[in-house]
């Protein structure tokens, strides 16, 4: 935000879209995921205080909140089997039954950078299958 808002405060208008998680809305249990939630977090009430303070210059703040995607878990160190295993009992949790593709959320990004979503701001848009319904 510090490199782009006084380019956008100049212009008088401009999107800003943080990333948060929804680790950052729901707690989770696995080891050593409250320090996780609690950046997320942090992230989504700064997102929620920047847009009200810079919403009458024309700048609008959002955050899109991803649940799981179909990445590599990081810092695991498991065997192919294993990582597809606990793929598969992740997916049963997600009520749409599968993990989030890249493209679903490139579109909500663009929609929050576009001038169709001139009248949203500091609002945090989860995308997570339906986990946090």
């Amino acid at each position: 935000i510090r490199a782009v808002l006084p380019l956008m405060l100049e212009k008088g208008k401009g999107s800003i879209i943080s990333t948060s998680s929804v680790a950052g809305i729901r707690a989770g249990s696995a080891p050593l995921s409250y320090c996780y939630g609690a950046t997320k977090a942090g992230m989504i009430g700064f997102t929620r205080h920047a847009a009200v303070a810079y919403a009458r210059q024309g700048i609008r703040i959002n955050a899109i909140a991803p649940g799981l995607h179909d990445t590599r878990p990081v810092g695991l160190k498991l065997t192919p089997e294993q990582t597809e295993a606990l793929k598969r009992s992740v997916e049963l949790a997600i009520p749409m039954g599968r993990f989030a593709e890249p493209s679903e959320i490139r579109g909500l990004a663009v929609f929050l950078a576009s001038d169709a979503s001139s009248y949203v701001t500091g609002q945090v848009f989860i995308t997570d299958g339906g986990v946090t319904a």
